[in-house]
């Protein structure tokens, strides 16, 4: 940008090829990155707190935090491994039998302006994020089909990490009885009925939640893709989380460990 200011005549038109230049990244895609950035660590801080005692600490009163994004990174990670292997079948096969029109359907791969191997048709296609903005609008379709795809098997990887996990409702209400403790005004019976009003719905819709992060990444352009800006943010927060717990006092680390 500021070689442009110097250089050019025209200082309209050089800040417009800084913020908007196709050929390069440009300010535009750097902002967006950062909002993307800011998003990610807000919806980080998102939680419920149930009030629970503590019978260890003479029934010592408190809150415990289940997070908006109970499965952490998961279904995106999850979801990008299925993109990728679904891309190297397609890619596999249409080396194979480059003139097939089934593996087409799967995917049709051309290089692009940059020498790049892309998907232009099929099912590779619609799985792919639109670039930008105007790619949206070139083609609604696409987009839309993307949206909904990723928000829906996001959400539903995120739930069904729940069982693979072991990180059920069930799971939670036995894991506080073993740490002693209980829901305050509930008997120990009706705990995970309780819990199972959260714990599903913040996993669902958590999920949900970085699918549409991660797509509205892809929409305006951030630097990168939408679900690698998420990991980042994602396994930072989780060692951002590690290092304060290591500098709290030894009583609240171990009722810290103890919820986490």
């Amino acid at each position: 940008m500021f070689h442009l200011l110097f250089t050019r005549k025209n200082k309209i038109t050089a800040l417009k090829l800084a913020l908007y230049r196709q050929n390069l990244p440009n300010i535009s895609n750097l902002l967006s990155t950062i909002l993307v950035f800011g998003s990610c660590c807000f919806v980080q801080g998102w939680k419920i707190n149930i009030p629970v005692k503590m019978m260890r600490a003479r029934g010592q009163q408190t809150n415990y935090p289940i997070k908006f994004l109970y499965t952490g990174n998961m279904p995106i990670v999850l979801y990008s491994a299925f993109i990728s292997n679904v891309y190297f079948m397609s890619k596999m096969l249409t080396n194979s039998s480059p003139h097939s029109a089934f593996f087409k359907l799967l995917g049709n791969w051309q290089p692009n302006e940059s020498g790049q191997v892309v998907p232009v048709g099929g099912l590779c296609y619609y799985l792919s994020p639109p670039t930008s903005m105007l790619g949206f609008l070139k083609d609604p379709i696409h987009a839309i089909f993307y949206l909904g795809f990723t928000l829906t098997a996001c959400g539903y990887l995120s739930k069904a990490w729940l069982n693979v996990s072991r990180t059920t409702a069930r799971d939670l209400a036995r894991k506080l009885t073993q740490q002693q403790i209980s829901i305050r005004g509930m008997r120990e019976q009706a705990v995970t009925r309780y819990l199972n009003n959260y714990v599903p719905k913040c996993a669902l819709l958590g999920g949900a939640a970085l699918g549409l992060l991660s797509v509205s990444a892809d929409f305006i352009g951030a630097l990168g893709s939408g679900s690698g800006i998420l990991l980042a943010v994602t396994i930072a927060w989780g060692l951002y989380e590690e290092v304060s717990k290591a500098r709290l006092p030894p009583s609240m680390a171990a009722q810290y460990a103890a919820f986490m």
